[in-house]
């Protein structure tokens, strides 16, 4: 006869099925645009940060002030025009 499962998996089990068919009934909550402008900050912003600090490296690297343009130019433009985008998106997503 097979052992039974300890009852700890079965409640931890149970306990992540309620919370997966909670999460997939209930409707999504309105992000305001704020949030939106955080996260398209963060996201254009990482990306220009990350393109400006290391595509100096790789492809000029005997440049010495090379990751400066990441520091100074790419990424806080990056965030201005993300955070920017991201406001607008948030915007025209809620205005209903």
């Amino acid at each position: 006869m097979p052992a039974s499962p300890p009852r700890n998996a079965t409640t931890f089990d149970d306990v992540c099925r309620s919370r997966f068919f909670d999460l997939m009934t209930t409707p999504t909550p309105k992000l305001g645009w704020f949030v939106h402008a955080l996260l398209g900050a963060s996201i254009v912003g990482g990306i220009g940060f990350v393109g400006g600090f290391f595509g100096p490296m790789i492809f000029k690297p005997e440049a010495n002030q090379g990751p400066l343009l990441g520091i100074f130019i790419t990424g806080p433009l990056g965030a201005i025009l993300g955070g920017i985008g991201g406001a607008l998106v948030g915007w025209w997503r809620n205005r209903r």
